[in-house]
Order: structure tokens, then sequence, then C-alpha cells
């Protein structure tokens, strides 16, 4: 069998080391040694490890000679320890059992590292299942743990109850705290987490349920918290727009479903705000309200990029002051960039005397050509302004004095001048100068009036007529590069302007001039590579404007919904409103009616009491009067009692009526 086999067997790679190859046979043979292992082939297989082994371990250390035996016993007595090793450890398997209850690293490590079947044995004890499951919760990410098991572990651990439980406690409870955080996204991870491994648990659903409804709740009633920011048209802006962009960052916190309404006058009211500060010289207010405005709308605004761009200027106007008046030409090229934004910095910069006296020194055409190409187009106005400040002033023409009148012009007499002959060769050549110099003097003015290549008289015919003269005459040859130089600048500024057919016009007037020149070349390239861009510009304009109005349209039915939902929440409250209206109108009925009850009761006890006073008082009438008819009986029957015995009595002591002994003591008896 060859090495790569060998080394196969083994599962290291062929450049392994003695120590890898050692670990790799003794983990084989601990596993396959037909002692412990339960597979089939097992004998098999722990015959080839041993084999490899010898053969990877007699390459190693050929050049030493050993017996045979002594190899071959070596291996006997390891595959014997590992044997015993597992034997120790399918043995105490219940002492791993105790360190996983009692939270032991390392018994829940040796359970990591177990066979299958001594895992299953393992985490079959009591509470060993939900005892793995506290200990990895107290530690970060669990379920990376788990997943290192083998699936039919992993399973039988996740299918406890107890474990179920813990788990969703445990969740459980980072669900309430991140909804009290109103992070409710965060809330149904965590419940992913719980409904990917337990699919088939209603209450997850339920769970789930409870937190979209709870999360619908929040979202309402923060969107009618910015409702009422939007709406709350009377307070200072900042105070209006911090109140809206505190409610749109819990809601976006919650989790956003839909756009949130804006007003559309906010704009125009930061775009006054800022320009007032900016006015006041406000530096730091306007940058609070830009970003204010920014944060609120994120939309893309031109107009806060204008303002910006001022804000910058305003804020680097000493800056920009210092380096107009440096020597940094590209420095100064940026300055003047900047200050394309702002003509009110701009009027008061360039009214300083030193920056007037400095930027003097510079070619106004070179100024606007590194503009051009490092910052972009200038705008005409702009440009014809620093044309004005970069140019110095064409100095007033010398008006010579009047001539006198002719009668007083005094007569001089023309000097008789000889006529050159042939034979006088200097004569010739000063005629030529002066010939010369005249024509010069013609091109010159030709070409100050721009009167270069067309027209019936122009400055480049001039001077070639100079050159048939003198074919190497300097002047000439440097006022035809100087037309060259002119139509090129002129064929530069309005590339730059995009006025593409004056180009063309001076690129044949340049090709006329010099049709070797090396402009020629790079001027139909620019304007090849600029009409495409303008073409490209053009279609993206166009693009767009459709974009634009598409966005518009959207943004209309945007607001139509907007407006829709608005009188549904109108209409809402209105219907809101006018329920607690008939509630509290129905409640202070139900008071009044409870009031006047109250009332009459009152007025119906004390009628009764007055009855009843009156029925006491009437048989307290009665009585007295009873009584007194009584007392007045009892009177009159003393009365007579006491006149009819003393008229008994008289009679009786006047011896009229005798009365028996009886009689007597009756009569005395009732008269007594």
């Amino acid at each position: 069998m060859s090495l790569y086999k060998y080394y196969k067997i083994l599962g290291v790679k062929s450049n392994a080391s003695q120590d890898e190859i050692k670990k790799a046979y003794h983990k084989l043979a601990y596993k396959y040694h037909p002692d412990v292992s339960t597979e089939a082939n097992s004998e098999q297989k722990f015959q080839q490890i041993n084999e490899a082994y010898k053969a990877l371990k007699n390459k190693a250390n050929s050049n030493k000679k050993s017996s045979r035996l002594p190899i071959v016993m070596g291996m006997m007595l390891l595959a014997i320890a590992a044997a015993i090793g597992f034997n120790q450890f399918s043995s105490n398997y219940r002492d791993i059992q105790t360190g996983i209850l009692k939270g032991d690293s390392n018994a829940i490590q040796s359970l990591e590292q177990a066979d299958i079947k001594i895992a299953k044995k393992i985490i079959d004890g009591t509470d060993v299942k939900p005892a793995l499951i506290d200990f990895y919760l107290k530690n970060p990410d669990v379920w990376s743990k788990l997943n290192s098991y083998n699936d039919s572990i992993r399973s039988a651990i996740l299918k406890d109850e107890t474990v179920y439980r813990r788990l969703r406690d445990y969740y459980y409870q980072k669900i309430n705290d991140a909804v009290s955080q109103n992070k409710y996204k965060e809330a149904l991870t965590f419940l992913g987490i719980l409904k990917h491994e337990y699919p088939k648990a209603s209450e997850l659903s339920h769970k789930n349920q409870e937190i979209q409804e709870k999360k619908q709740q929040r979202l309402a009633a923060l969107t009618q918290k910015y409702m009422d920011c939007l709406y709350k048209t009377w307070v200072p802006l900042l105070e209006r727009t911090h109140c809206m962009a505190a409610a749109r960052n819990k809601i976006e916190l919650v989790g956003i479903e839909h756009e949130l309404p804006t007003d559309s006058n906010l704009p125009r009211m930061y775009s006054k705000e800022v320009r007032l500060a900016l006015k006041d010289k406000k530096y730091d207010h306007a940058e609070e309200l830009l970003l204010d405005w920014e944060k609120l709308l994120p939309a893309k605004s031109e107009q806060r990029d204008a303002f910006k761009q001022i804000l910058f200027v305003r804020q680097e106007r000493d800056t920009i002051v210092a380096d107009l008046s440096g020597g940094d030409q590209m420095q100064i090229a940026k300055r003047l960039h900047q200050l394309s934004v702002d003509p009110i910095v701009q009027q008061e910069i360039f009214e300083i005397p030193k920056v007037k006296r400095n930027l003097l020194k510079y070619n106004f055409n070179e100024i606007v050509t590194i503009i051009a190409s490092n910052h972009g187009a200038l705008a005409s106005d702009y440009e014809n302004k620093l044309k004005g400040i970069l140019t110095l002033p064409k100095p007033e023409p010398v008006i010579p004095p009047p001539l006198p009148p002719i009668a007083q012009i005094p007569i001089v007499p023309t000097p008789i001048v000889p006529i050159p002959t042939p034979s006088q060769p200097e004569d010739t050549s000063i005629n030529e100068t002066s010939q010369i110099t005249n024509l010069l003097d013609e091109c010159k003015n030709l070409f100050n009036k721009n009167s270069l290549t067309t027209g019936r008289e122009t400055a480049f015919s001039c001077y070639q007529n100079v050159l048939q003269i003198e074919p190497n005459n300097t002047q000439a040859l440097h006022g035809i590069k100087n037309i060259e130089n002119k139509y090129f600048l002129w064929a530069d500024s309005s590339l730059r302007r995009k006025q593409f057919s004056r180009v063309k016009s001076y690129i044949v007037a340049l090709q006329k001039v010099n049709p070797n020149s090396w402009r020629l070349t790079k001027l139909k390239r620019n304007l090849k590579t600029a009409q495409e861009n303008h073409q490209l510009a053009i279609e993206e304009a166009k693009a767009a404007e459709i974009a634009r109005r598409k966005t518009e349209r959207f943004k209309a039915a945007e607001d139509a919904i907007a407006r829709e939902k608005a009188a549904q929440a109108a209409i809402l409250k209105a219907d809101r409103e006018a329920r607690l209206k008939a509630y509290r109108e129905e409640r202070a009925a139900r008071e009044k009616a409870a009031r006047e009850a109250r009332l009459r009761a009152a007025r119906e006890a004390r009628e009764k009491a007055a009855r009843l006073r009156a029925i006491r008082e009437k048989a307290a009438r009665l009585k007295a009067a009873r009584e007194a008819r009584e007392k007045a009986k009892v009177e009159q029957a003393t009365n007579l009692r006491a006149n009819s015995c003393s008229e008994i009595l008289t009679q009786l002591s006047m011896g009229v009526k005798p009365l028996t002994p009886g009689q007597q003591s009756y009569f005395q008896t009732r008269c007594r």
C-alpha cells in the first residue's frame, strides 16, 4: 500500500509532523478498538490504522535500526492503554453527570468530547439536560455550543420539556426587556430563534401575535404624537421640528412600516429662517437649522445645499481673503470658484484693496481655465465680473491738440530728395525695412481688432505678406503664433460655455492658421467629449425630469394618501369627540336626574316630617283638649260634690233631713 493511502487512513496531510500523526493514531485507535467499538468492521479498521501508523513511523525513523517486535509491542501497549482509558471513562460517566449537575466546566467538556453512545448515556441522567442548558445560558452563544453536538444528541437535549421551559423563560425575559425599550425588531428576532427550534409550539405563535399587537399600538401612539407635532404650526420652528424628529426616531426604533407625512411648507420655513440667520450673521444658528433640516427631511435638496455652500463661504471669509492675497494660483482659483455662490461676500472681498492688487497679477484666461478644469464651469455673469477684476483697464486714448487754422500754419519748404538709382543697394533695403515695419503695424492693428482670418483684410494674410518679403521675420512668426493662441483660447472658452458651433468655426480657422498644430487634436478630442457629455447631460436631464415628474406624481399620490389618512383621522377624532360629548351629556343628564331625585326625596321627606309633626301637634292638642275637658269635668264634679256635700252637711246640721248611720258614713266619706 502506498504512503498516500496511509496518510488518508489516518486523516492527516502528507506533510504532517510526527506529533500530528501520533495524535491522529491515538484518536482512531481509541475509536475503533475491538474491545470498545460496536461497529461491524472495527477490527479491520483497527488493523489498517496500526499498519498505517507503523509505516509512517518507520518512514520518519528509517535511519534508526530497530527490531519489529518492540514496535509491535509498543503499539499493542498503546492500544491497551487506550482501551483501559475508555473503560475508565465509560465506567465513570456517573461522575460526569454529577459534575454537569454541579456546573463543572470540565465535566461539560468531557461530555462535548465523548462518543455518541456515551454522550447519550450521560444526558439521559435526571436533570442533566436542564443543568447543561443552564450552564450554556450563563455563557455567550448557547446555540453554537448545541450545534457542536451530533444531531441526535442536540435533538435529544432540545426535546426535553424542562429545557424548552428554560429556553422559553430566558428568551421571554429578553423579549420583554426589548419591548419595554421599544426594540420590537430585536424582540421578534429573539422570538424567531425560539420558533426556529420549536416551530410547532402554539404559545410562541400567540407570543408573536402579542408582540405584533403591542408594536401596532405603540406605532399608533407614536404616529399620533408625530401628527400632533406636525400640526403645531403656532410654536417656533425648531421646537416643532425637534418634536417631530424625536417622534420619528422613536417610530423608526419601533419599526416604521410606511412613510410619515411632512408639512410641505417646512422647506420654505427653513429657508426663511436660514436666510434671516445669515443676514444677522448668526452662523451657528444657521448651521443648527441646516442640520435640523437635513435630519428631519433627509431627501436631497438643492436649496439646502446652496445654503450650506453660502454658510461655508461666510464662515471661511477671513481664510478666503488670506488665500486671495497670497501667491498660490491653484488656491486662488479654488477660492474664486467658492465665491461664485455668494454675491454678497464677493462684493465685500473684491473691494478689499490688497485682494484687488493681488488678483491683477494673474491672467484672466489662465485663472478661468484652471477653475473650469478643476472645479467646473462658471456662470457667465460671474465670469464677466472676474474678467473686469482680473483685467487691467485700458489706458485712455491721448487726444492730440486741435490744429491751428490753415492761415497760421507756417509753410516749410519741402526738401528735395534725390531719387535712388539701381546702383544704390542700401536704399532698397531701407525701403523693404520700412515696408515691413508698416505691414507689421497694420498686422498688429488687425490683430487688436480681432480681424484674424475672416474679412477682406486679416492679420493672418498680413503676416503672410511680411513673411513673403522676409521669410524668417520673428515678429510675423510670433504674430501668427499669437493668432493661433487666441483661436485656442476662444475655442476653449466657447467649449466651456458649450457653444459648439463656435468651437467648430475656431477649429477651422486654427486649421487654416496652422494645420499641424498640436492643439487641433486636443480641441477636436475635447469637442467630441464635450458634445458626448452634453448629449449625455441632456439625456440625463430628460431622465431626471422624468424621474422628477414620477417622484412628483408619487409624492402627490402619497400626499393624497396622507390627506386621506388625515381626513380619516379627523373623522375618527370627530367621531370620538362626538361619542365623548354624547357620553358627557348622558352622564350630565344622569347626574341631573339623580340630583333632582335627591331633591324630590328630600322634599318628600320634609313634607312627611311636616305631616308627622302636624299630626303629632294635632294629637298633642287633642290630648291637651281632652285632658282639659277631663280636668274641667273633674273640677266640675269636684265643685258639684263640694256643693252637694256642703248642702247636705248644712241640711244635716240643721236637722232638716235625718240620716241613718250608714248614710252618714257614706256622705262623710264622699264629701271628705
